[in-house]
């Protein structure tokens, strides 16, 4: 298949809410990639600490609206994505950090034929264990419901089923780049829904990459 990479335009986008900290530690992570992103977006979900200041200092393009929940600020970063014409959205969270290869690597493998390419995301304190573990699949690429072990947890796990590096699924909004081709066709995400989880602080590595067509 084709690759899209001599042309591609990649946002990154993070949305945040009050962990100014976090946050500063992404954008130091996102400036040192070895294929650095054509712009950096935060959306920020009405912050009261010191945020702003922090971003403006830096000069780091950002938007403020009121705390719209997770649902909402991956709503406004896709809509800019589209709105400016950017090939890709590279879509993370304040409290993870890439490896310094993940975009190249990433952006290596999103091809004409494929929607997403994902980073998979390892505990900062754990780096083989995945803070969400991947389905085991079925022959038809499905997770299997009916067998006694259903989840990969570790990245070895992970590698002893797909020894090429390449799983057939994908996080998405924690490292996940998305061709905007395909979000055109499916649509943005739904601002009204919200999701609440117990969040742990994570390092988004690109040391394999999930991927699907």
């Amino acid at each position: 298949m084709e690759n899209l990479t001599d042309s591609m335009k990649i946002l990154a986008a993070i949305v945040t809410h009050n962990r100014c900290e976090l946050l500063e530690r992404c954008i130091n992570h996102l400036q040192k990639q070895t294929r650095l992103p054509d712009l950096i977006l935060v959306v920020n979900n009405g912050s009261t600490d010191a945020t702003v200041d922090m971003l403006m200092r830096r000069n780091i393009q950002h938007i403020t609206q009121e705390n719209l929940g997770s649902a909402g600020g991956w709503n406004r970063c896709i809509s800019h994505a589209l709105e400016h014409h950017f090939d890709a959205i590279w879509l993370m969270d304040d409290d993870g950090f890439p490896n310094l290869s993940a975009l190249e690597r990433l952006e290596s493998n999103l091809d004409t034929g494929t929607a997403c390419v994902s980073s998979v995301v390892l505990r900062e304190n754990d780096r083989k264990r995945l803070v969400f573990p991947f389905p085991v699949l079925d022959d038809k690429k499905l997770p299997v419901i009916f067998s006694l072990k259903r989840k990969l947890k570790t990245i070895d796990e992970v590698f002893s089923v797909c020894p090429s590096g390449i799983y057939p699924f994908a996080n998405f909004f924690n490292g996940a780049l998305i061709s905007t081709d395909a979000i055109k066709k499916v649509g943005n995400v739904d601002n009204i829904f919200l999701l609440t989880v117990t969040k742990l602080i994570i390092s988004t590595d690109s040391v394999l990459s999930a991927k699907f067509d």
